[in-house]
C-alpha cells in the first residue's frame, strides 16, 4: 500500500490521513472506513510540529519528538490534551495489557497508561534493539542488530506484575507524546 496524498504509514500497521475537513485522522491499515473509524488528533498543527506516531494504545495516541539530554522517562502535560513522556522509542502495545513497552536501543521501559508512570527500566545487555516485536505470556520479543548489520531476535521473561492483562473500558481518545533525546 503506498501512501496518498496527506498521508503517511508507520510501523506496526497505522497511518495517519488528513480529511476533507482539514482533521487529521490516525486508522489501523486494516480499517475499512479510515476516517470514520479512526482517531481524530484534535491537536492545533503548530502542537504537532517534529512529532512522529510511535504507537496506538486503548484509543491513545503516542508521538515521539527529539528533546536533548534526557536520561529517563519523563511524564508531563503540553497542553490540554497532549501531556507526553520523552525518551528514544520503539514501542508495543496490546490493549489487553495496561502498559506501552518503550525501547531505546539499550533499556526497555515500561509506561502504565492508566496511571501514566513508568515501571522501572530494564537494561538490555546487548548490542542494539531495533523494535519490539510483540509481549504474549510475560515474555516480550525483540529484534536487534549488531554493529555488523548481522540482525536477530531475542526473547526475555518481564517482570510479573508487567504482564498481567487488566480488561478495562477505554472510549476518550487522547493525545500523547513520547519524546526523544
Amino acid at each position: 500500500m503506498h501512501p496518498g496524498i496527506g498521508e503517511q504509514l508507520f510501523w506496526g500497521g497505522w497511518g495517519t490521513r488528513c480529511r476533507e475537513d482539514g482533521k487529521t485522522v490516525v486508522y489501523r491499515m486494516c480499517d475499512d472506513e479510515p476516517e470514520r473509524d479512526g482517531i481524530v488528533v484534535d491537536v492545533s498543527e503548530d502542537e504537532m510540529i517534529g512529532t512522529e506516531l510511535a504507537g496506538v494504545h486503548r484509543g491513545r495516541l503516542f508521538y515521539s519528538i527529539v528533546k536533548e539530554g534526557l536520561s529517563e522517562p519523563v511524564i508531563r502535560q503540553l497542553c490540554d490534551k497532549l501531556p507526553d513522556c520523552q525518551r528514544t522509542v520503539s514501542a508495543y502495545a496490546d490493549d489487553s495489557l495496561p502498559y506501552l513497552y518503550i525501547e531505546n536501543g539499550q533499556h526497555l521501559f515500561t509506561l502504565n497508561t492508566s496511571t501514566l508512570k513508568f515501571l522501572p527500566s530494564l537494561k538490555i545487555e546487548i548490542n542494539c534493539v531495533y523494535s519490539i516485536a510483540g509481549v504474549r505470556n510475560g515474555i516480550v520479543t525483540m529484534r536487534g542488530i549488531t554493529s555488523y548489520f548481522d540482525w536477530y531476535r531475542m526473547t526475555a521473561r518481564l517482570p510479573e506484575e508487567w504482564a498481567t492483562p487488566v480488561h478495562s473500558e477505554y472510549i476518550n481518545a487522547e493525545i500523547f507524546a513520547v519524546f526523544k533525546d
